[in-house]
């Protein structure tokens, strides 16, 4: 839940002079974050079924790709 209000802090704070490349994975990042954090409840409320584990370790991949490339669009737009 932490890392959910990470997200919605950080699209606040540099939504207004981003570029639309960043807004836009800005924007991937909350939703791949937010489908994660399901993911996980789901996982706790059903006592962790064996395929949701692997959805979970896909999700947690994805999550740290999309934080990169918000990294890499915002490198690229001041560098």
């Amino acid at each position: 839940m932490g890392f959910w209000g990470l997200g919605i802090t950080l699209a606040f704070y540099v939504a207004q002079g981003t570029s639309a490349e960043t807004k836009k994975a800005i924007t991937i990042f909350s939703v791949i974050a937010l489908a994660q954090g399901a993911i996980g409840y789901i996982q706790y409320f059903t006592g962790v079924p064996e395929i949701l584990v692997a959805a979970h370790l896909l999700g947690a991949t994805l999550v740290w790709i999309a934080a990169w490339r918000i990294r890499l669009t915002v490198i690229t737009q001041n560098g």
